[in-house]
């Protein structure tokens, strides 16, 4: 008898493809890299990872689980080092931010309660969503973070858009 070995993939970039083979028997395959590149504006038609700056760290805003939540990532020349999962994608679509889930599309809303903050959530209706001088405005106020929560304010925090390539 002769013991079954699994697979076991090496990943190396090469031209812009991610380029697996088996150490174990040199089975080949290749995938196209996927980058996540700065940008100044967010349109129609593309995915998108937005992330909050704050205290020199970056993190992505998550939608997880239908839950409005940041993940910390790296950044590097303006682009993504860490990996992306779907959890941290948004598309762009008539002024609003939204994702696909299990045929339903959910947007990121925004309440405002009381004088001064406000809240954030995932909803089926929606919200305007307009991106500017690196401030993401949801209706009237703005995207904040701080101490791990995220809520809406008349200030805002520095964001960061970055689209899939």
């Amino acid at each position: 008898k002769v013991a079954v070995l699994g697979h076991s993939y090496n990943c190396v970039e090469s031209d812009g493809y991610l380029v697996y083979t088996c150490a174990t028997c040199g089975d080949s395959y290749s995938e196209k890299a996927v980058t996540y590149t700065q940008v100044s504006s967010i349109s129609s038609g593309k995915k998108y990872v937005l992330t909050l700056y704050t205290n020199s760290k970056y993190y992505a805003l998550s939608h997880e689980n239908n839950q409005i939540s940041v993940v910390e990532i790296s950044v590097s020349n303006g682009e993504i080092t860490s990996d992306i999962s779907e959890d941290l994608l948004w598309n762009r679509k008539d002024n609003k931010l939204s994702y696909e889930s299990q045929g339903t599309t959910y947007y990121l809303y925004g309440k405002k309660s009381g004088l001064k903050n406000g809240t954030v959530s995932i909803s089926t209706s929606s919200s305007s969503v307009t991106f500017k001088s690196n401030k993401l405005k949801i209706g009237t106020q703005y995207l904040y973070y701080s101490n791990g929560s995220i809520s809406l304010s008349n200030s805002g925090t520095t964001t960061y858009a970055f689209i899939e390539n």
